[in-house]
C-alpha cells in the first residue's frame, strides 16, 4: 500500500481507536501504523480548524490538489492530529476535534489518527477520558461515530465562513438517507437557510458535550424547499430521507 503521511499537532501522545469499529470508523479512524518518513509535525495549533491564519485548511487543499495531479493511487493519512489543551477549554477542544473530523472526511483522507496531550505529571496517555472520566471530546466523538458509522462523505453542499459549512454524508447502504453537517466556524451564532427539497428533514441534534441524549436541534420548514436553521460552533446533524 502506497501512502502520503501527515502529521499534525506536536507534543501529543497517540490516543487511537481499537480495529472494532463500524464501518466509516473502521476507515477513517484506526491504530497508529509504522510508516517510513512521515511528514514532521506542525506547530501546536490553539484555534479552531477553518481559522485562516492556521493555513490548516490551505495546506490540506494543496496536498489534496498535489495527490490528485501526481499521485492519485495513493492513499492520505492524517497520521496526527488534534488540539492541545492549554489555552483553550474542553467544550473548545471537542468542538474542534469533532469538526477536524469532518474536514478530513470532505478532504477525502483515507484514514485520520487522533492524538491526546499527557496529563500534566503523569506518564499515562491524557486520551478523551482520563481516570475513567469521559471528558466532552469523548462524548462529541461517541456521538460522530455512533451518528456517521454507517455513512461517508457525499459533497460539501455549503462552504463559508461567514455563513456555514455545510457537509452531506450518504449512508452506505441506503442511497435515500443522508445526513447534513451543519456548522459555523467561529463568532455569534446565525440563522441560515438550506435548500433540501426534494429530501425530507426527518431530525436534527446539535452535538453532545456530556452523557446523555443529544439536544435536538429546531429546524423550521419554509417554502420553496428551504429550511431554517441556527447553525453555531457545534456541529448539528440533519437526517433526512427521500420522500
Amino acid at each position: 500500500m502506497k501512502v502520503l503521511l501527515l502529521a499534525f499537532c506536536a507534543s501529543c501522545a497517540f490516543a487511537g481507536a481499537g480495529e472494532r469499529e463500524r464501518p466509516l470508523m473502521r476507515d477513517f479512524i484506526g491504530q497508529n501504523v509504522d510508516a517510513a518518513q512521515p511528514l514532521q509535525p506542525s506547530r501546536v495549533m490553539r484555534s479552531y480548524p477553518e481559522d485562516p491564519a492556521t493555513k490548516w485548511l490551505e495546506n490540506f487543499r494543496q496536498m489534496q490538489k498535489s495527490r490528485a495531479e501526481h499521485a492519485p493511487a495513493k492513499e492520505l493519512w492524517e497520521t496526527d492530529f488534534g488540539f492541545d489543551t492549554p489555552g483553550i477549554t474542553e467544550e473548545q477542544r471537542a468542538t474542534w476535534t469533532a469538526r477536524a473530523f469532518l474536514l478530513l472526511a470532505g478532504f477525502g483522507v483515507d484514514r485520520a489518527h487522533f492524538v491526546s496531550p499527557k496529563d500534566a505529571g503523569e506518564s499515562q496517555i491524557h486520551g478523551i477520558a482520563p481516570n475513567h472520566q469521559p471528558e466532552p471530546v469523548f462524548h462529541a466523538l461517541a456521538w460522530l461515530r455512533r451518528s456517521l458509522g454507517d455513512y461517508r462523505f457525499a459533497r460539501v453542499e455549503r462552504e463559508d465562513a461567514g455563513d456555514c459549512f455545510c457537509y452531506e454524508f450518504i449512508h452506505s447502504t441506503d442511497a435515500k438517507k443522508s445526513i447534513w453537517a451543519i456548522w459555523k466556524p467561529a463568532g455569534d451564532p446565525l440563522v441560515v437557510r438550506l435548500f433540501h427539497d426534494p429530501l425530507l428533514v426527518t431530525r436534527a441534534e446539535r452535538m453532545p458535550l456530556k452523557i446523555g441524549n443529544a439536544e435536538v436541534a429546531n429546524v423550521k420548514l419554509e417554502i420553496e424547499g428551504y429550511f431554517a436553521i441556527e447553525a453555531g460552533e457545534r456541529p448539528i446533524f440533519v437526517w433526512l430521507d427521500e420522500k
